[in-house]
C-alpha cells in the first residue's frame, strides 16, 4: 500500500529521470508519467560509474603533471636563489674594492689610478 505523498514523490522522481533517460520511465493509460523502471537503471549506473572513473583518472594524471611542474619550478627557484646569493657576494666584493679605491684616491689624488 502506497500513500498519496509517496506516489507523488515517485511521479516527481520519474519526471526527473525522464529528463535524463526517458527510456527508464513508464506511463499510465492517460500518457502521464507514472514511475521509474528501476530494474533497468543498473545500465545507466554502470555507464555513469565508468564516466566518473574516466574523469578521476584524467584528474589524477592532471594532478601528477601539475605536481611535476611544481617540483620543477621549486628547483628553478632554488637555483635562482643560489645565483642571487652568488651575485650578491660578487657585488659586495666589488663594493669593497670600490671603497678601497676611493680611500686610496682620497689620500693620493695624483695617483695614476685616480685620474
Amino acid at each position: 500500500m502506497t500513500t498519496r505523498s509517496s506516489g507523488r514523490e515517485e511521479v516527481h522522481r520519474a519526471k526527473e529521470v525522464e529528463q535524463v533517460a526517458p527510456l527508464f520511465t513508464f506511463r499510465n493509460d492517460k500518457g502521464e508519467i507514472e514511475g521509474v523502471r528501476y530494474d533497468r537503471m543498473s545500465v545507466l549506473f554502470v555507464n555513469a560509474f565508468k564516466e566518473q572513473q574516466a574523469q578521476i583518472q584524467q584528474q589524477q594524471e592532471q594532478l601528477k603533471r601539475v605536481q611535476a611542474l611544481a617540483t620543477e619550478q621549486e628547483q628553478e627557484i632554488r637555483q635562482q636563489q643560489e645565483q642571487t646569493k652568488r651575485q650578491q657576494a660578487v657585488a659586495e666584493r666589488q663594493q669593497q674594492q670600490l671603497d678601497a679605491l676611493q680611500k686610496v684616491c682620497r689620500s693620493r689624488r695624483r695617483a695614476a689610478l685616480c685620474r
